[in-house]
């Protein structure tokens, strides 16, 4: 379970860094580059694009991504599978505001 909860944002996190790079954003090359990606997706650009993710988008996706270092570093194995069970309602809401987010952006940039 806690493989998927990794997987899911990091899936997110490939496609939100896909659409900066092609709008030309650039990530500093740091060990934050993870929370300056979502940071860079929650801004409006003005004159350039609107905001690529919502308020609740962002901050779901911070939550997954705190989680998602847990997870990775499982400080000596002390990771509990109640709390991965508890966190998954957050992490699939964190998961549909990203996927509404990116269709509506999606949609902005084609109709122009």
């Amino acid at each position: 379970m806690a493989s998927h909860l990794q997987g899911m944002y990091s899936q997110a996190q490939n496609l939100l860094k896909q659409v900066t790079e092609q709008l030309g954003d650039e990530l500093r090359k740091t060990e934050a580059w993870h929370k300056q990606l979502l940071e860079i997706a929650a801004v409006e650009v003005p004159g350039v694009r609107s905001a690529i993710l919502s308020e609740e988008a962002y901050s779901g996706l911070q939550s997954l991504l705190g989680m998602r270092h847990v997870i990775r570093s499982n400080y000596a194995g002390d990771l509990k599978p109640a709390r991965i069970l508890e966190f998954l309602p957050e992490a699939r809401t964190a998961i549909q505001h990203t996927i509404n987010d990116l269709d509506l952006f999606a949609t902005s940039l084609i109709q122009g």
